[in-house]
């Protein structure tokens, strides 16, 4: 069996037995979400057989996952092209021939530079966490 799991749930009124390897706390809050959004289809659109409201909601999450991946996506290339960028540790070594503003070395303000990259590093990263922690689940379509 592979370190499988057996996980008994019930969702939408009937008994499932899901095999995994995921912890029962992970299934547990994915039972309790799949209950509560066939809850709200349900009460969007009471006259969709059960089969219909799972229907539409394995396209929802689909569709979902296709957006949230789309801005993983952007967010990497965006911290790849930040990572690029040349930072004092990978410049050459001609620390003797650093530029001068009215005579002062510009070292601090190179070490500033590198700590802009570092905090929008983390800010890309903040955001990313940020936005799986506030994305709730709203479902496009309405009852007619």
């Amino acid at each position: 069996m592979d370190g499988k799991k057996r996980f008994k749930a019930k969702i939408a009124g009937k008994d499932y037995t899901i095999l995994g390897s995921l912890s029962a706390t992970h299934l547990n809050t994915v039972v309790d979400l799949v209950n509560q959004q066939i809850d709200q289809l349900t009460e969007l659109a009471p006259e969709l057989s059960n089969a219909d409201r799972c229907v539409l909601m394995a396209v929802n999450a689909v569709s979902d996952q296709l957006v949230k991946e789309k801005r993983i996506i952007a967010l990497e290339a965006q911290l790849a092209q930040l990572q690029e960028k040349p930072t004092p540790k990978t410049q050459s070594k001609q620390a003797d021939e650093r530029p001068t503003i009215n005579g002062r070395s510009t070292k601090g303000m190179i070490a500033d530079h590198t700590n802009i990259n570092q905090s929008l590093e983390s800010q890309a990263k903040s955001n990313l966490t940020h936005e799986a922690k506030t994305e709730s689940t709203e479902f496009p379509f309405k009852r007619k």
